[in-house]
């Protein structure tokens, strides 16, 4: 301790707990599996006493209609008194760990945790089962209970033209930058198929050592290359597992301290985890109105100021945890961070294979990375993603102490780094395909849907129900396809 600022915020207790059962009666709800993460987190620091103490709690808000989830679980492990936020969908998932780390240091506070879960599968086996929700345990909250801070993301993740077209789902967004990707790098059809087959390939297989994964079960790169009965396609080139699941029982936990209270506490210095340096960017720019629809400029522009920050090389990372919703999504931070492709780019198996919690796998995956630390030491790299690769953050985390904690929010440089096209809803003409996916229905490719572009730059959304366009789509490179566009329709002349 001695040479260890006393206000330094340290990582004393972390755990992820879950549950997968079939019958939803028998399973906790999700208060119950967050206050089992919170023990369980409060054992791994061996420290049961830092519940009593905690003074500051924050919750990301998930598909639970609860109000102060903090507040409910901060009562069931002995501190009422703490301090509650709720952080909302939109709201990066680093940012609670982020503001927790920064009031200990400045000294604000001595004990906090954060806390996530989601009981998607219970819900869903209610519904399957046919039990109603009176007829599951659930807690309870007071009338009008309300968390001390509830942070909101300001402004909409969707656009409104995006919303008016039915353009919502993010695996639609999300495969549209996906092609644009592949059009820009100048791969073939049959290249980029390989290339995230093999990416997915090798999280699966960590996967399969992951005791915690609820998708552990072996699929190798043919089989998440091409879609099939147990691996439907859901929007071009997308299939069911290069998608985030999110039908899972998951919760995690994690206690932050300052040096001071983890030396006070008895917590051993070899369960000491340092967050170092956190880089976010919460400028927004929507899907459309991007210039470069391939591009990532906050993570580009975020992986080179987590490095300047940490005065180290990529390669010179230890572990990593990529945000994995998609795999685009980790195809941009590859390229960001100059990883070669076949680096690990997660210990848990991500997001597809280890579960997809709504707004919690952030807390996940930190588990795991900080029990690779502590075995092997080191620094690791966690990223986090909002909306459809609207915000992004990188943080990282040590087993050495930092000289300081260093954060960095550089929304304004991203904003000025991302270039944009006017949108109108009403373009007729000849147009050309910026990018584009096929919607499918019941494993059927039924839609086109492409992001167009006038001859003056402006862009619109477009559709098209042909079979022959949407074979076409599905069997050739769309990008750059001249259309015939006519407010919000398209035809092709002649592929």
């Amino acid at each position: 301790m001695s040479t260890i600022d006393p206000r330094t915020p340290v990582l004393v207790g972390v755990a992820a707990v879950g549950q997968r059962l079939d019958d939803p009666a028998a399973a906790v709800d999700v208060v119950g599996l967050m206050e089992q993460a919170a023990r369980a987190a409060a054992a791994d620091a061996g420290a049961p006493d830092l519940l009593a103490r905690l003074q500051w709690i924050a919750a990301t808000k998930g598909n639970a209609r609860l109000r102060d989830p903090a507040r409910l679980v901060a009562d069931r492990v002995g501190s009422p008194g703490a301090h509650t936020v709720l952080s909302d969908i939109g709201v990066l998932q680093t940012a609670p760990l982020r503001k927790a780390a920064q009031l200990i240091a400045a000294g604000h506070l001595d004990i906090a945790m954060v806390i996530g879960g989601e009981t998607k599968y219970r819900s869903l086996r209610a519904q399957i089962t046919g039990i109603g929700p009176d007829e599951l345990d659930e807690a309870v909250e007071p009338s009008g209970s309300a968390p001390d801070e509830h942070w909101v993301a300001e402004g909409d993740v969707i656009s409104r033209t995006e919303i008016d077209f039915g353009l919502v789902h993010p695996v639609q967004q999300y495969a549209m930058i996906e092609n644009a990707l592949r059009a820009a790098d100048g791969q073939t059809l049959d290249e980029h198929r390989r290339e995230i087959a093999d990416l997915y390939a090798a999280m699966n297989l960590v996967a399969r050592s992951n005791p915690k994964a609820d998708f552990a079960q072996a699929m190798d790169a043919p089989f998440l290359a091409e879609p099939g009965p147990d691996n439907r396609p859901l929007a071009y080139p997308y299939n069911k597992w290069h998608n985030s699941q999110w039908n899972v029982d998951q919760a995690a936990a994690i206690i932050l301290c300052s040096a001071a209270q983890a030396q006070a506490f008895g917590v051993a210095r070899d369960q000491w985890v340092f967050p170092t340096v956190t880089v976010e960017s919460n400028h927004m720019t929507h899907l459309i109105n991007r210039d470069q629809l391939h591009r990532c400029p906050g993570f580009e522009l975020g992986a080179q100021k987590v490095l300047e920050l940490s005065e180290l090389d990529a390669d010179q990372l230890g572990p990593v945890e990529l945000y994995s919703c998609f795999p685009v999504a980790v195809r941009v931070q590859q390229r960001a961070l100059g990883f070669d492709v076949r680096r690990p780019v997660t210990v848990t198996g991500g997001m597809a294979f280890a579960g997809g919690p709504l707004n919690n796998f952030v807390f996940q995956a930190l588990v795991e990375l900080v029990a690779c630390l502590r075995q092997q030491g080191g620094v690791a790299l966690s990223t986090a993603i909002s909306g459809m690769l609207t915000k992004q953050s990188l943080s990282l985390y040590s087993t050495q102490p930092p000289p300081e904690l260093r954060v960095a929010d550089i929304s304004a440089e991203v904003g000025v780094a991302t270039g944009t096209r006017a949108v109108s809803a009403r373009i007729t003409g000849c147009g050309q395909v910026a990018a584009y996916t096929v919607a499918y229905q019941g494993g059927e490719a039924v839609t086109a849907l492409v992001i167009a572009q006038h001859d003056d730059g402006t862009r619109t959304l477009a559709s098209s129900d042909d079979p022959a366009v949407v074979g076409y789509l599905l069997a050739n490179e769309g990008t750059g396809l001249v259309i015939d566009l006519h407010h919000g329709r398209f035809s092709v002349g002649g592929p």
